[in-house]
């Protein structure tokens, strides 16, 4: 009996940590996002989360850790953001769906391509840093890809593709490197241009799907 009372406090207080643990993450996000990743101390965190800071290190180490929990938790948000819609019913109108997602982010949520092009430049010299969990988000939407471009060969929506993994990589990291540098760069380039960042984005998706459209 006493043992049986033992393991039900354990698993509440592993249930109390994981959700304390979720807060300060949560906490952290908007922290991160609306200032940055450099300008955000452990002490402000803690301040948000109305924790000790102590307790913040025990629960973390570092702030390094922290940051890539709340990268984590961003990949996840915008992948269960995109596959909560209607993304087509043709392999084409699918994978089209998966690159215009770049756009609409960008669109409704510059700052995540802000954290997303700090923690590339700071926290992934640290690869100490990087867990398993965090390189499983990264691989999340290149398994939606495989599986709309075999049925895009089946609908015979899209063409075939030398190397599918090939421009699957070449292709996001070109759209996520042009979201992340346009999501920082405040160059007034931009604003005396015919042309927007929106644009911009959509003109590279636009060129993406040609090479893929039969």
């Amino acid at each position: 009996m006493i043992e049986h009372l033992s393991k039900e406090k354990r698993f509440i207080m592993s249930k109390i940590k994981d959700a304390t643990k979720r807060l300060i993450v949560e906490e952290a996000s908007a922290l991160f996002l609306s200032k940055s990743i450099q300008g955000v101390k452990m002490s402000d965190i803690a301040r948000e989360a109305e924790i000790g800071e102590a307790t913040l290190y025990r629960y973390f180490g570092k702030k390094q850790n922290i940051v890539v929990e709340v990268a984590i938790m961003l990949f996840e948000k915008i992948y269960i953001g995109f596959t909560a819609k209607s993304y087509g019913n043709t392999g084409y109108e699918q994978i089209k769906s998966m690159y215009l997602y770049f756009y609409e982010t960008f669109k409704n949520n510059p700052s995540f391509y802000s954290f997303i092009y700090e923690f590339d430049a700071t926290i992934l010299q640290d690869a100490l840093a990087i867990n398993r969990d965090y390189e499983n988000e990264l691989y999340l939407f290149k398994e939606l890809f495989d599986k709309s471009y075999e049925l895009g060969l089946k609908d015979n929506s899209i063409k075939k593709l030398e190397n599918k993994d090939l421009f699957y990589y070449s292709t996001t990291h070109s759209l996520l490197n042009l979201c992340k540098k346009l999501a920082i760069d405040n160059n007034s380039f931009y604003q005396n241009s015919s042309f927007s960042k929106e644009e911009e984005i959509l003109e590279l998706i636009r060129i993406i799907l040609l090479s893929l459209e039969k």
